[in-house]
């Protein structure tokens, strides 16, 4: 009979922990030209660093998806183009496995930025951008250098809480 409130007990605690399980930042190893990725889930923006791409234009090009469930997704781009014009964008991807380019996302706070004396990108999605994704999501990246001949990866991540 006393395992019952044993149960009880346990089942409570787990109920009230539980929410905090799940962690709102993270760091991952990446392969080939991302060394790691860092990811931080905030109240008011999702912040991911990339670190080891060259710097613009001699990085040819990467993404970084932000995700939950099995399609939804917001995706960022960076990219040197014709002309050695480095650009970004960001996307709204409603069905991210079919390959296409999806729905731009116009976002005057979206920044992705090159900090060159750290080799670190950054880029800074506010939530107010990403209207569609929950507060638990996930992440991954990947792209290439010039110079590069496998690329890199990073993620993805385990669910990361908004906070």
């Amino acid at each position: 009979m006393r395992t019952v409130p044993r149960c009880v007990c346990a089942l409570a605690l787990l109920l009230v922990l539980a929410p905090f399980a799940i962690a709102k930042s993270t760091t991952v190893e990446g392969t080939g030209d991302i060394e790691k990725m860092s990811v931080n889930n905030g109240d008011r923006a999702v912040t991911v660093k990339l670190r080891g791409f060259a710097a613009p234009c001699e990085a040819h090009y990467f993404k970084i998806v932000v995700f939950w469930g099995k399609k939804r997704a917001y995706q960022a781009d960076a990219g040197c183009y014709p002309g050695a014009t480095w650009a970004t964008s960001l996307y709204y991807l409603p069905n991210r496995d079919r390959g296409e380019g999806g729905l731009p996302v116009g976002c005057k706070r979206f920044k992705i930025a090159y900090k060159e004396d750290r080799g670190i990108y950054r880029a800074f999605m506010p939530r107010k951008c990403l209207g569609k994704a929950p507060d638990r999501i996930r992440v991954r990246a990947e792209g290439n250098n010039y110079s590069s001949t496998t690329g890199g990866t990073a993620g993805p991540t385990k669910a990361l809480a908004r906070g």
